[in-house]
C-alpha cells in the first residue's frame, strides 16, 4: 500500500477526512481503475467520532485526489492462471488524520457528548449512577429533538429495563440518523441491533444498520464494548453481506480475512475464530467458482 500525501491546504486548515473507494485490479496485480465511493471530512478532534462531519465536505476534492493517487499505486497478488480475465475488485479506505488532533476521546464515553452542555451530561451521569432507567427514559424523551444522542439514551433505558423490543427500535432509529458517528454509542447500538436482525433473518437490516469501518476500528482500538461482542457483530455483518439480494462477496471476504488476522490477539474467542475461518474458506471457494464460471462463459462467447 502507498501512503497518501496529506493535502497541504486541508492540513493548514486542520481538516481531516475518510475516503472509501473500489479498485479494479488487473491480472498483473496493478490497479487499472479507481472509483471513489465517497469522502467525508470534518474537524472533530478524534477521527473515530466524526461528529458533524460532512459527506463531500470541505477539501474533499483535495482528499479524493490524494487518496486516488495513493490507491493507484497499490499492488496486489497476480491473478491465478485459472482465473485470468475475471473481474477483480477491492473495497479500500483511507483515513487522513492529524496526529496532534487525536485527543483521548476513545477512553471516555462522555467525551462523545459534544452537542450537550455540562449540566445535561451531569444529569445523565446521575441517572446511570442511580440506575434510574425510568427517569432516564423520561429525561431523554423530553429532549429527543435536541440531539440524536437522546435517541440512544432512550434505547439504553429500554435495554436496561429489559424492554428489548423498544430498545431495538430506538437503537435502529439512532443508527439511521447517523448514530455510527458516535464511537462507543454507535458500536453498542450496532452490536445489539445486528444481533437482533441477524437472528430473525433480516440480513438487509443488518447491512443497512451496520458500519464495517466503525466495527473494525473498534475491534482494534475500542475499550468500552466487549471485544467478543464486536467481533461477533462484525462476523454477522460479513455473513449478511453474502445473503442480501445485491451480494457483496468481496467486502465480506475482506472483513473475514481481516478478523482472522486479528484473531485471538483482539479478544476473539476460539469458537468464533473457527466460525470466521470456516466462513472465509467457504466464501473463497464460492468466489473462485464464480470466477471460473465467468471465464468459461467468456471463452464460450
Amino acid at each position: 500500500m502507498a501512503d497518501p500525501k496529506y493535502p497541504a491546504v486541508a492540513e493548514r486548515s486542520r481538516w481531516q477526512a475518510v475516503v472509501e473507494a473500489v479498485l479494479v485490479i488487473s491480472d498483473q496485480g496493478t490497479v487499472s481503475d479507481v472509483e471513489t465511493l465517497y469522502c467525508e471530512s470534518g474537524r472533530t478532534r478524534d477521527i473515530k467520532l466524526r461528529w458533524r462531519w460532512e459527506l463531500e465536505g470541505p477539501f474533499c476534492k483535495e482528499f479524493r485526489y490524494a487518496a486516488e493517487k495513493a490507491f493507484s499505486e497499490y499492488k496486489f497478488l497476480k491473478t491465478p492462471e485459472s482465473l485470468k480475465g475475471a473481474e477483480r475488485l477491492a473495497n479500500v479506505g483511507l483515513a487522513f488524520r492529524m496526529l496532534d488532533l487525536t485527543g483521548r476521546t476513545d477512553h471516555d464515553e462522555n467525551q462523545q457528548l459534544l452537542d450537550l452542555n455540562k449540566g445535561q451530561v451531569r444529569t445523565l451521569q446521575k441517572f446511570f449512577e442511580s440506575e434510574d432507567w425510568e427517569g432516564l427514559r423520561e429525561y431523554a424523551l423530553e429532549r429527543r429533538d435536541e440531539s440524536d444522542v437522546f435517541e440512544y439514551y432512550l434505547g439504553n433505558a429500554a435495554w436496561e429495563s429489559g424492554n428489548k423490543t423498544a430498545a431495538i427500535q430506538h437503537f435502529s432509529t439512532f443508527l439511521r440518523e447517523g448514530g455510527d458517528r458516535y464511537w462507543h454509542f454507535g458500536t453498542k447500538a450496532m452490536v445489539i441491533a445486528i444481533d437482533h436482525f441477524y437472528e430473525v433473518g433480516d440480513d438487509q437490516q443488518v447491512v443497512d444498520l451496520g458500519n464495517a469501518f466503525l466495527l473494525e476500528e473498534y475491534l482494534n482500538t475500542g475499550n468500552s464494548v466487549a471485544k467478543p461482542l464486536v467481533a461477533e457483530a462484525l462476523t454477522k455483518y460479513a455473513i449478511s453481506l453474502t445473503l442480501i439480494d445485491d451480494q457483496e462477496l468481496a467486502q465480506s471476504l475482506y472483513l473475514l480475512r481481516a478478523m482472522e488476522n486479528v484473531g485471538l490477539y483482539r479478544g476473539i474467542p476460539k469458537e468464533l475464530n473457527e466460525v470466521i475461518q470456516t466462513q472465509r474458506n467457504h466464501l473463497e471457494s464460492q468466489i473462485i467458482a464464480i470466477g471460473r464460471s465467468k471465464v468459461e462463459q467468456e471463452r464460450t462467447e
